[in-house]
């Protein structure tokens, strides 16, 4: 049914994307034929790695993988993380997925900065410190790694 969904999007001329919150069975999302996979890397990268053979293959295809690694769910995590701590957390799981089939640089460039997950519950203060953050990781990334 998704990929039912995601060929009118194409048929539009859109993007398909997808996000997840939490865990799942990420070959679901991997084999179909969406363009973007949207996860909670701050809190799921583990359980997300797992299906690394699926993400290589799904990268390799174009698919984006957008890393939502501001928190959002813990008001504390997201109060002591800085721009350098995710930036840091986001290059050590990379790192996780480099190998042989995959480069840091294929990864980089098939990937999208996020929040881990909405800011609906948040405080206007703590939602601007997201999207903040947001910014501020993505534009580090690009100025630290230039591939």
């Amino acid at each position: 049914m998704l990929d039912e969904v995601v060929s009118h999007i194409h048929k539009a001329g859109g993007l398909a994307g997808i996000h997840v919150c939490a865990n799942t069975d990420w070959s679901l999302f991997f084999g179909g034929s969406l363009d973007v996979i949207n996860f909670d890397a701050y809190g799921y990268f583990e359980r997300f790695a797992l299906y690394r053979q699926d993400l290589v293959s799904f990268i390799e295809r174009g698919g984006l993988v957008a890393w939502g690694i501001v928190p959002t769910l813990d008001v504390d995590n997201l109060k002591q993380e800085n721009t350098e701590s995710l930036v840091s957390r986001w290059r050590q799981q990379v790192e996780q997925l480099v190998d042989n089939d995959i480069s840091f640089e294929t990864i980089f460039h098939q990937s999208i900065i996020t929040p881990s997950c909405g800011c609906g519950t948040l405080t206007e203060a703590l939602a601007e410190r997201v999207i903040s953050l947001t910014r501020q990781i993505s534009e580090q990334i690009r100025l630290e790694f230039k591939i």
